[in-house]
C-alpha cells in the first residue's frame, strides 16, 4: 500500500511538470508555448531590448500573467518569459502580447507614432505553440501567425 502511495504521488508531481496530467484543459504558465519576434523594418534589422508584456483576458479584463524582452535576435524564446506568481493560463482563451515600440524607438531618438503595439490573439482549445511576429517601422506595424 505504501508504495502504490508514493509511485502515485511520483507520477502525479512527474504528470504536473510535463503537462500530462491536464484532465481540466488548465495550463501551467511553464507549459504555455508562446515565442515572439521583432524585425525593425526601418533598419532591416533584428529590434533588441523591447519589452513584451503578456495577458490574458478573463472575461472582462485583461489579467497580466507574464514578461519578456527581446534578445540581440530580436526574439523572445518560449523560456525567455518572467511569469508572474498568479499566472494562470487555460487553452482557448484570448490573450494579448504588448510590445513596447515607444522605449525602442526613443532610445534611438527617434519619433513614432505607437508608443506600444498590442497584438490580441486566441490560443486553439488544444494549446500548441504561438510565434507571435511584429514587422515595426516608426510609424507602422504588421503580424501575422508565426511557426
Amino acid at each position: 500500500m505504501q508504495e502504490n502511495t508514493t509511485q502515485q504521488r511520483r507520477v502525479h508531481v512527474l504528470s504536473s511538470h510535463i503537462g500530462t496530467n491536464n484532465t481540466s484543459g488548465q495550463m501551467s504558465q511553464q507549459n504555455l508555448s508562446i515565442s515572439s519576434h521583432v524585425l525593425d523594418q526601418n533598419n532591416g534589422k533584428p529590434a533588441p531590448g523591447i519589452t513584451v508584456t503578456l495577458q490574458r483576458f478573463d472575461g472582462s479584463k485583461y489579467v497580466h500573467i507574464g514578461e519578456g524582452v527581446t534578445n540581440q535576435d530580436g526574439r523572445v524564446p518560449k523560456d525567455g518569459w518572467k511569469w508572474s506568481p498568479e499566472a494562470s493560463t487555460t487553452n482557448g482563451e484570448t490573450y494579448m502580447a504588448t510590445f513596447q515600440s515607444g522605449e525602442y524607438y526613443a532610445k534611438k531618438q527617434i519619433d513614432t507614432l505607437y508608443p506600444h503595439v498590442p497584438i490580441v490573439f486566441k490560443m486553439s482549445p488544444t494549446g500548441g505553440h504561438y510565434h507571435i511576429p511584429l514587422l515595426l517601422s516608426p510609424f507602422g506595424y504588421s503580424t501575422y501567425r508565426g511557426s
